[in-house]
């Protein structure tokens, strides 16, 4: 099955800024899927699939979305949101959760010394 990646803090107040990262990530996620045939892990390929949510600039929607995702759909990692703030929770609940996080809009470094 996909692979699963969830992300958070696309929140509609940034929705122009939370909107471009989206088409980002489709394209890539389309790019990746479709010409390397996804991510290859141990000889065997694994589809990329992405699930959005909304936190709406909440600590506890962004930890509880993030949590409900990783366990629900069986996500392999997080992708974090916009902004250190949220993603701290985020990044946290991760790792509780025992999967990654990757993140490349966040910029305190508490979020990777602190959640390896």
């Amino acid at each position: 099955g996909p692979s699963a990646l969830t992300s958070t803090s696309f929140h509609l107040e940034d929705f122009a800024k939370a909107e471009e990262l989206r088409q980002a990530a489709r394209i890539f996620v389309d790019w990746l899927n479709g010409e390397r045939g996804g991510i290859r892990l141990n000889g065997k390929n694994h589809t990329l699939a992405i699930m959005w949510f909304d936190d709406r600039q909440s600590e506890l929607l962004v930890a509880n979305a993030t949590a409900w995702a990783l366990r629900e759909f069986q996500a392999h990692f997080a992708l974090g949101g916009l902004g250190s703030d949220l993603t701290q929770h985020s990044a946290l609940q991760a790792r509780l959760d025992g999967r990654p996080m990757i993140t490349a809009a966040a910029t305190r470094a508490s979020i990777f010394t602190e959640n390896p």
